[in-house]
C-alpha cells in the first residue's frame, strides 16, 4: 500500500543526515547570519542575479525565480528578527495579494527542505499540478514534499512530510490531508518507518471510514512516488550547495 513512501522517505532520510548533524552543529548561532547567507547564495547563484518575485500577503514568504523554476523562501524569523538586513540584500520587494500567488504557484506541487538550527526553509515548484484522484468526492493534488529538521518538542522531528489539498473556487489549494513518515530507534540498534496521516475538511461516519479514506490517499501518493522524489531531489541540489556557503561563510 505504501512501501513506495517508505523507501522514499528512508533514503532521503538517509542521504540529509549529515547536514541534519552539522544544522544541529550550527543551531546555537544567530539564525539570521545564516538564512541571509543562504539568501545571498540563492540570489546571486542559483537565481541569476536577484530577481524577487514578491512578498505573499502575511509576509511569511519571498518568492524567486531560479532559472525557469519557481522558488519560495520562508522568512518568517527574518521579518520579525532582522528585516532591515533582508532590505538590503533584496531591495524593495512588491506585496503579492493573495489572488497574485495563487496564480503564480498555480497549484503546483514544491519540494520542501526545512531546517530549523540554521532556519533554512526552501522550496523549489515543479512545472505541473499533479493530480491524485478523488477521495470522497474531493478532488485532490498533491501539494508538496518536504524534508523536516527540527529540535522543538520530545523526540526532536526529523521526518517527511507529505501535503495534500484541494482545489479552492478564488483559486489555489487548501490542505486537507498531511502524511508524515520518520524513523523510531530501538535498542539494540534496530530502526522502525513509521507513519502518520491527518486528514481535514472530509466527512466520515467513524474509524472503520476513517481508517478506508486514509488507506485510498496512502495509495494514491505511493502510485506518485517517482514524482516526489523528483521534487526533493530539484531542491537538494540547491539545498546542497546553499548549506556548503554557509559552513564557507561561518569559516572565514
Amino acid at each position: 500500500m505504501n512501501a513506495n513512501l517508505v523507501e522514499l522517505a528512508r533514503r532521503w532520510l538517509s542521504k540529509l543526515m549529515p547536514y541534519r548533524r552539522v544544522d544541529l552543529a550550527l543551531s546555537s548561532l544567530d539564525v539570521c547570519n545564516t538564512a541571509l547567507t543562504f539568501l545571498r547564495f540563492l540570489l546571486s547563484y542559483e537565481c541569476y542575479g536577484g530577481e524577487v518575485i514578491g512578498v505573499n500577503k502575511d509576509g511569511e514568504y519571498v518568492y524567486l525565480r531560479c532559472g525557469i523554476k519557481l522558488a519560495r523562501f520562508n522568512i518568517s524569523y527574518i521579518r520579525h528578527y532582522c528585516y532591515e538586513r533582508f532590505r538590503n540584500i533584496v531591495g524593495e520587494v512588491p506585496a503579492l495579494s493573495e489572488g497574485e500567488e495563487y496564480e503564480l504557484v498555480d497549484r503546483k506541487p514544491y519540494g520542501g527542505m526545512s531546517f530549523g538550527g540554521t532556519g533554512i526553509d526552501i522550496s523549489i515548484f515543479g512545472s505541473e499540478p499533479v493530480y491524485l484522484g478523488v477521495l470522497k468526492g474531493t478532488p485532490l493534488y498533491l501539494e508538496g514534499v518536504e524534508v523536516d529538521s527540527s529540535y522543538l518538542g520530545t523526540p526532536p522531528q526529523y521526518r517527511v512530510v507529505i501535503r495534500v489539498g484541494t482545489v479552492l473556487e478564488q483559486g489555489g489549494l487548501q490542505r486537507i490531508a498531511e502524511v508524515r513518515y520518520g524513523e523510531i530507534y530501538y535498542i539494540p540498534e534496530k530502526v522502525e518507518m513509521v507513519h502518520e496521516t491527518s486528514l481535514w475538511g472530509i466527512e466520515y461516519s467513524g474509524i472503520g471510514e476513517e481508517l478506508e479514506l486514509k488507506e485510498k490517499l496512502l495509495a494514491m501518493l505511493n502510485e506518485k512516488y517517482p514524482i516526489m522524489d523528483s521534487l526533493l531531489g530539484e531542491v537538494a541540489g540547491i539545498f546542497v550547495e546553499g548549506f556548503r556557503a554557509i559552513i564557507v561563510a561561518m569559516l572565514y
